[in-house]
């Protein structure tokens, strides 16, 4: 393989593992917005 592959299939490696990152965050945000969003349901109904 020469220089400019390796390049490539670094930089296709770092996208992939950039792109699941960034997954796992999202779905970390959206389960704790759910999980706000329920305890400020049940401060409500205290």
């Amino acid at each position: 393989m020469d220089a400019a592959a390796m390049y490539e299939l670094e930089k296709a490696k770092d996208r992939r593992r950039r792109q699941a990152y960034l997954d796992r965050r999202r779905i970390e945000r959206e389960s704790l917005q759910q999980e706000v969003e329920k305890l400020t349901e049940e401060l409500r109904n205290a």
